[in-house]
């Protein structure tokens, strides 16, 4: 739903706990490797939950990094 290098906004049919630990993988478009990155959610709204990415290692920070530079050249390229 809302994404940003700092986490995102999902969606899920399941309870979870706020401070609860979670594990975040999605696509991003045009790209065939998925992130994946641990998070904890911080907070919620019904069945929408806000999770901060916290990457566990190099792996997941390098995968935040990819993240990162695809949100900059999306916003790039988006018409004014």
């Amino acid at each position: 739903m809302e994404l940003s290098e700092l986490g995102m906004c999902v969606s899920v049919g399941l309870e979870l706990k706020v401070g609860g630990e979670v594990e975040i993988e999605f696509t991003l478009p045009y790209s065939s490797e998925p992130i994946r990155v641990s998070g904890a959610v911080r907070n919620r709204k019904g069945y929408r939950y806000g999770c901060e990415f916290i990457p566990d290692g190099p792996g997941e920070q390098k995968n935040v990094e990819r993240l990162r530079q695809a949100l900059q050249t999306f916003a790039a390229v988006q018409p004014s």
